[in-house]
């Protein structure tokens, strides 16, 4: 899998690495003020298919190898499986971190470049420590990620405003390669950025603090990929996995600022074979 960084943050904080960096684990209604966790109140997903004016797009940092991200994973499936239901724009992603594979189980969907990337979000969140499972919407709240009523709440407060930069993706497969069109408008210090998506995984972990346990993910990034936003037609080609199959992937382009890290705008595309 490769990942391609995207924005920068607002601070510099020491300890960029796992070695020094701190990295802990959280689990829903655990005190995360330390990494900014927003507080607003919960509820459900309430936007009628026919009504949002806005998007979502949702990344969920998680590891195979930390015992607290199973029951986020299955947060992100249910956002994903009311996001098809409804024919609603929530975009969700899979980010598997390295940092915990030291625990005996070596998370095979995960990198360093994630682990990065999730450093620069803590950049932006003027946080001094990155952890698992962390969601992040539209870059701009953060919290737990098993907290399902807190996440369920800034989904549709995200769905209720409007979006601001909207993305036309198109994807197809053709001589051998995934060509994506992108179709947007320019923006000023702003990224296109375009992942290969693996709709869904299941794993039996064998070690770790996850053992003997069998793990479901959905909307995995495979590969990710950035252009500067400065044109309004981007062409991004990938090459496809050795075990693709069109259906079992998808396409999903998110406009991104690259300082502050705030999405304003994203769309999702199936890959025609």
């Amino acid at each position: 899998m490769r990942v391609c960084l995207f924005f920068v943050g607002l601070a510099s904080l020491c300890g960029c690495s796992p070695d020094s960096e701190q990295a802990t684990r959280l689990q829903a209604g655990e005190d995360s003020s330390s990494v900014g966790e927003i507080t607003v109140a919960g509820g459900k997903i309430s936007v009628q298919p026919d009504s949002p004016k806005g998007f979502t797009l949702v990344e969920l940092f998680t590891s195979e190898g930390c015992s607290s991200c199973p029951p986020a994973d299955q947060v992100l499936a249910g956002l994903a499986q009311t996001a098809g239901a409804k024919k609603l724009p929530i975009y969700t992603l899979s980010f598997h971190v390295d940092y915990w594979n030291h625990l005996g189980w070596k998370d095979p969907f995960s990198s360093d470049a994630v682990t990065k990337r999730q450093r620069d979000y803590a950049n932006v969140f003027q946080s001094k420590r990155i952890y698992t499972p962390q969601m992040i919407v539209n870059g701009r709240k953060q919290f737990v990620g098993s907290n399902k009523k807190l996440s369920d709440t800034t989904v549709t407060e995200a769905l209720d405003s409007e979006a601001v930069h909207p993305i036309e993706v198109i994807a197809s497969l053709k001589d051998g390669k995934i060509h994506v069109q992108c179709d947007t408008q320019p923006g000023e210090k702003m990224l296109l950025n375009v992942a290969l998506v693996r709709n869904q995984a299941t794993r039996k972990v064998t070690a770790g603090e996850n053992n003997r346990r069998t793990l479901a993910h959905v909307n995995i990034i495979h590969e990710l990929k950035s252009e500067r936003l400065n044109r309004k037609k981007i062409e991004i080609r990938f090459a496809p996995p050795s075990d693709f199959q069109a259906r079992e992937f998808h396409v999903v382009a998110w406009a991104q600022h690259q300082v502050g890290g705030m999405i304003v705008g994203a769309d999702r595309s199936e890959i025609t074979p």
